[in-house]
């Protein structure tokens, strides 16, 4: 699980708050799937966006 707190470089924008969970499934050889779901608000207001996501990754050398 992972957090973050998005950070707008212009004095308009208000300030986004995000947090993710990733989970890694690896096979019997050198790949992971890493399926990631999170969500990304503003405290201050209603609205929230849900997003999905799917990361691969191999693994070179021992």
């Amino acid at each position: 699980m992972a957090s973050s707190y998005l950070i707008s470089f212009d004095r308009d924008d208000s300030q986004l708050v995000s947090f993710h969970v990733v989970v890694a499934i690896r096979n019997r050889g050198n790949w992971v799937l890493r399926p990631e779901t999170g969500i990304l608000f503003n405290p201050g207001e209603s609205g929230k966006f849900w997003s999905l996501g799917l990361g691969v990754s191999r693994r070179f050398g021992g």
